[in-house]
């Protein structure tokens, strides 16, 4: 199995490694569309197009609370602005 090195989420770029944290966070919430979505952008080297409200509203969840990685972090802050934009 081929792992990118990064993918792209909402134009924030997410290494590999925080891409499996946040399939993990994911799915660990039951949100396993989202994840299998991630995973798939992962595993065969496409980026997700943009997100869905709905994606973007699971990749939120999954992603509160405090975070250990900065890539993580930057990926809410985004969403976030995004979410406010809207």
């Amino acid at each position: 199995m081929y792992w990118r090195h990064d993918i792209y989420l909402a134009g924030v770029p997410v290494r590999a490694l925080d891409a499996i944290e946040l399939i993990w966070r994911l799915r660990n919430y039951g949100l396993l569309d989202t994840a299998e979505r991630i995973q798939r952008a992962l595993t065969i080297r496409t980026l997700p197009a943009e997100l869905r409200d709905i994606e973007r509203d699971a990749i939120l969840y999954a992603l509160h609370g405090p975070l250990t990685s900065p890539g993580l972090a930057r990926l809410r802050s985004a969403l976030l602005d995004q979410q406010d934009a809207a």
